[in-house]
């Protein structure tokens, strides 16, 4: 009897510890990165880093304010947008700490935000913009702004969500005006809908090359292998919930679905941790490589840290290759010591020449790992240990 009782209570602790695991994670923020081809992101583009939030529903976001700031930071973004749902309907929320964020936010780069499902027929929608605005957010109620990087135009668009939804039927972007020269440019969509994705290109005039979604919070219940269980306006096994997808037969029309940060009317998020998305744009990876490359040799060159001999060597793999290593870095460096952290976020944010003292370890714990991350790991301390030499 005592046997027995003492293995139910092993199952029982076993159960609460993974229950308590799978909550605990609505409350830390995860950071996914994707690197979007299309050669229309050329030049100035090339290399254009955007933060989306999402699915925010103040004063419901559990993540704390700061926590969401400083992944954003860490992750150095040329644009933040944010797609929706940033309060909770006609929730009552904290101004102060509304514009606080947003301010925070907007010191880090240009925010752009539309409204999702909770502000639409809101009563404090109206007031959630004025403060946003206040703060330097700028909104897009159909709107299309033009903005160049290193003299490469690019538009980005805003989808107004609307109560009656009529975005769901015929042309989506029908309300929003575009000039000659804005219908000839790279264009992003910022929408709350990912379930609408087909009808955002119903005007090919119009049509965006990445649209930036939320909306699903990830289908709220993720299974591994099945992925989300419901999104509503999708239902059950949704297929918007997380990632990255194309038109079917049109590869570079391209959408972001992201998880979200915040919960609506179910409260737990389970194996479904709030997400910050971080997009990199790139007219391809090959192109994305050799922008990497010329970074690094520009850098050795002035710093006489490398031989052309050593960067030819590292970037002697395909340009899938580094961009699996990176990601596989990303990954990897979770959840290992803040040294190893700190030298992969180094890493990963392009900028080597920094110094920190967190080599030997960071040697040490990437030797726990698999060998591509031991492989851009050992590369990336010689950098480091170069640059300290010399």
């Amino acid at each position: 009897m005592a046997k027995q009782f003492k293995k139910l209570a092993f199952k029982g602790a076993v159960l609460a510890a993974g229950l308590a695991y799978l909550y605990q994670q609505n409350f830390k923020i995860k950071t996914s990165h994707y690197f979007v081809e299309n050669p229309h992101f050329t030049g100035g583009l090339d290399g254009l880093r955007i933060a989306q939030l999402s699915d925010l529903h103040f004063p419901k976001q559990r993540v704390a304010s700061q926590e969401i700031i400083d992944q954003v930071a860490q992750a150095r973004p040329d644009l933040i947008f944010m797609t929706g749902d940033i309060i909770q309907g006609d929730q009552v929320f904290d101004e102060k700490e509304l514009f606080n964020f947003a301010k925070a936010l907007v010191d880090l780069a240009p925010v752009f935000a539309v409204y999702g499902n909770h502000e639409a027929g809101s009563a404090l929608a109206r007031r959630m913009e004025s403060v946003l605005s206040a703060a330097g957010v700028t909104f897009l109620n159909d709107q299309a702004v033009s903005l160049e990087f290193a003299g490469d135009p690019i538009t980005i668009m805003g989808l107004l969500e609307k109560p009656n939804r009529r975005f769901l039927q015929g042309d989506a972007l029908r309300y929003i005006q575009l000039s000659p020269e804005q219908i000839g440019q790279p264009k992003l969509l910022l929408a709350h809908h990912p379930e609408a994705f087909l009808r955002y290109h119903e005007d090919m005039a119009k049509s965006p090359d990445l649209v930036f979604t939320g909306h699903a919070h990830g289908g709220q219940i993720r299974l591994p292998g099945l992925g989300g269980l419901f999104a509503p306006g999708q239902g059950e096994f949704p297929k918007y919930t997380a990632g990255l997808f194309h038109i079917p037969g049109q590869p570079q029309k391209q959408i972001v679905v992201s998880r979200g940060i915040g919960a609506s009317a179910f409260p737990v998020r389970i194996n479904n941790q709030p997400e910050l998305v971080v997009v990199d744009l790139t007219p391809a990876k090959h192109a994305l490589s050799q922008h990497l490359q010329d970074q690094i040799d520009q850098a050795s060159q002035a710093a006489g840290a490398w031989s052309p001999s050593q960067v030819h060597d590292y970037f002697d793999r395909t340009a899938s290759q580094t961009l699996q290593a990176r990601a596989d870095l990303n990954q990897n460096s979770l959840g290992q010591s803040p040294a190893t952290q700190s030298v992969a976020e180094d890493f990963l944010a392009e900028d080597p020449y920094r110094v920190k003292p967190s080599l030997a370890g960071y040697r040490l714990d990437s030797k726990t790992q698999d060998p591509v991350t031991d492989t851009v790991a050992d590369q990336y301390i010689t950098i480091k240990e170069e640059k300290i030499i010399r």
